[in-house]
C-alpha cells in the first residue's frame, strides 16, 4: 500500500474509478465459515489496479488490528466494469493468531487508498 512503491510499479495513486458498495454474503458468521464478498469497479480511463482488502480483526482486549490481503492486479479499460469476488475463510485452527467474537470490518484498498467498508459479526 506504499504510494511511492506503487508509483514505481506503474500504479496511479488516484485512479479514476467508481467502486460499488461491498456486498457480503452474510452479516454474521462463525469461526470455520467463509466470508464471501463482491464489488464492481468501473474505469473512467485506462487503469492498472492493485486490489487488496483489509480486515479489522477484533483482539482479546476489544481493540481492532487491521491485516491486508491481496486480491489481484488488473488492467481495466476506460468504460469497462469488472466484478470482483473474494472468499475469506476464518480458520478455526489458525496457529498464528486467535479469532475473537465481535464486529469486524472489511475495507477495499485499491492502489494504496482505502474506501468502501462493510461490517460483519464474527462468532467464536
Amino acid at each position: 500500500g506504499n504510494n511511492n512503491a506503487l508509483q514505481l510499479l506503474g500504479y496511479r495513486t488516484n485512479p479514476r474509478i467508481t467502486v460499488s458498495t461491498i456486498a457480503i454474503n452474510q452479516s454474521s458468521l462463525a469461526v470455520g465459515e467463509t466470508l464471501e464478498f463482491s464489488f464492481e469497479i468501473t474505469a473512467q480511463r485506462d487503469e492498472r489496479l492493485m486490489i487488496d482488502y483489509v480486515i479489522d480483526f477484533v483482539k482479546a482486549n476489544g481493540s481492532k488490528k487491521p491485516k491486508v490481503f491481496k486480491i489481484k492486479k488488473v488492467s481495466i479499460r476506460k468504460g469497462e466494469t469488472i466484478l470482483v469476488t473474494k472468499k475469506h475463510r476464518f480458520l478455526a485452527d489458525a496457529t498464528t493468531f486467535k479469532h475473537y467474537s465481535g464486529e469486524h470490518s472489511v475495507t477495499l484498498q485499491i492502489n494504496g487508498t482505502q474506501s468502501n467498508t462493510s461490517v460483519f459479526t464474527l462468532l467464536t
